[in-house]
């Protein structure tokens, strides 16, 4: 559910970075895009739990919530510890 203009983004990217005839600048290239995506990614994430801690806040079963979410009820619970985290991030050492 990417929008077209960030699929066509990421493709440019990666034929710009794909280009790069320097394999160490290939290599630093490609972990500094990792890294950016993975810090996006973790903001998306941290929607997800939060989301499913307000279901659960609002009294939605782990089942309830699966169902409505296409996730496992094993997920749901991760999801629902993972926002305890993010809410309380001296919990997990964070």
């Amino acid at each position: 559910m990417l929008r077209p203009t960030l699929l066509i983004a990421l493709d440019e990217q990666a034929h710009r970075t794909a280009a790069t005839t320097d394999s160490a600048t290939l290599i630093r290239t490609v972990g500094l895009i990792l890294a950016a995506m993975d810090d996006e990614l973790r903001r998306f994430s941290v929607m997800r739990a939060i989301a499913v801690a307000s279901l659960r806040d609002n009294g939605t079963s782990y089942d309830r919530i699966a169902t409505r979410t296409g996730l496992s009820k094993a997920r749901v619970a991760q999801l629902s510890r993972a926002a305890l985290d993010h809410q309380n991030p001296t919990v997990s050492g964070r």
